[in-house]
């Protein structure tokens, strides 16, 4: 039990010594859940997003953790002000200038979206759950833009945004096994007609120059159980590969593409999409990096990854400064490389 609980530490702390405190994926990442945050309040009628619903009178809800939101900290403002600054909010954490202050930012206007209109969709409150731990994540992150190099550092915050890097991980993978399972124990996504009602909607159902195309296979049975199971598997995969080692993960990203991009060709749902493949790019692990998303070449058994260089030097990060305490894990047990524990987390 004791070599156990060592090994752990070890392979805790040799993460840690190989997490980035600033990121182009992070930064790719929280710019799709801000633009699909924007194509919502530029892309709708304002006074849409505030309709009765219920036995309410419409406007802005203020229950709750809204009440710290743009729409409720000044009642009198009206939505059309209010609506403005989160807008300015967005484009801010687009731009990708100062990203530590501007991801606060985004985490408060998801809030003055997400529990403020009247019918938010399953996106908006994983948005929410999302732009609070990137913004734990982003209080590491000192470059002046986040589409700067990838950078590593010593800031002392790095324990607590590498624990929320992974508190992330593990959240979108319960938010996939939890859409998984759940549709299997639904009879009408077990035969398929989940699918079939879903498309021939005459509200929600598919729109677009392919919406023929998707009406035709929904319209045969064995076209819309193929579309309802697939749903169900791909959404198990993506949760699979999400806990599974580093080199699986990016996988879990291109297929969170192809399943949302599908609804967006078949249903036009962008900003849901935009916004779950966002937060599977952001799960993937702080020892993922942007370039980890495209297929290459594998490196020789000897060459040093990028992750092991010092910032900036070209210098492996072995070579350039010994680890704190490196090579006294204790007698008896095995040292815990880098290379096996970048595997997992």
């Amino acid at each position: 039990m004791r070599d156990l609980i060592t090994r752990a530490l070890a392979a805790t702390r040799a993460s840690l010594e190989n997490t980035s405190t600033g990121s182009r994926k992070i930064a790719l990442a929280r710019t799709l859940i801000a633009g699909a945050q924007l194509t919502v309040l530029l892309f709708t009628s304002w006074q849409a997003l505030f309709v009765p619903t219920g036995t309410g009178e419409g406007g802005p809800s203020c229950d709750g953790i809204a009440r710290i939101g743009a729409y409720c900290l000044a009642p009198g403002a009206g939505i059309d002000i209010p609506t403005v600054i989160v807008i300015a909010c967005l484009l801010l954490v687009v731009s990708g200038y100062v990203p530590r202050i501007s991801g606060v930012l985004h985490l408060w206007a998801t809030i003055s979206i997400s529990a403020s209109i009247s019918l938010p969709d399953g996106g908006e409150a994983v948005a929410q759950i999302v732009t609070l731990l990137l913004a734990l994540i982003l209080l590491t992150d000192d470059r002046t833009n986040h589409w700067h190099r990838t950078v590593r550092g010593t800031s002392r915050l790095l324990p607590l945004g590498w624990a929320a890097a992974h508190v992330l991980r593990f959240q979108m993978v319960w938010v996939y096994v939890n859409a998984s399972v759940s549709k299997t124990a639904v009879a009408e996504w077990q035969d398929g007609t989940a699918v079939y009602f879903t498309t021939l909607d005459p509200m929600f159902g598919t729109a677009g120059p392919l919406a023929p195309l998707f009406d035709l296979v929904a319209t045969t049975p064995l076209g819309a159980l193929a579309m309802a199971w697939g749903a169900i598997v791909v959404e198990m995969l993506i949760a699979v590969l999400l806990i599974g080692p580093r080199r699986l993960r990016p996988f879990a990203f291109w297929l969170a593409v192809l399943l949302h991009g599908s609804f967006i060709a078949m249903i036009g749902l962008w900003s849901f999409a935009l916004i779950m493949i966002g937060a599977v790019l952001a799960a993937t692990g702080p020892a993922v990096g942007l370039r980890d998303l495209v297929p290459h070449r594998k490196a020789p058994a000897d060459a040093v990854l990028p992750a092991d260089r010092d910032a900036g030097s070209g210098t492996p990060a072995s070579a350039a400064a010994p680890a704190p305490g490196e090579g006294d894990a204790g007698p008896g047990v095995e040292e815990t490389t880098g290379s096996e524990v970048r595997q997992w987390v």
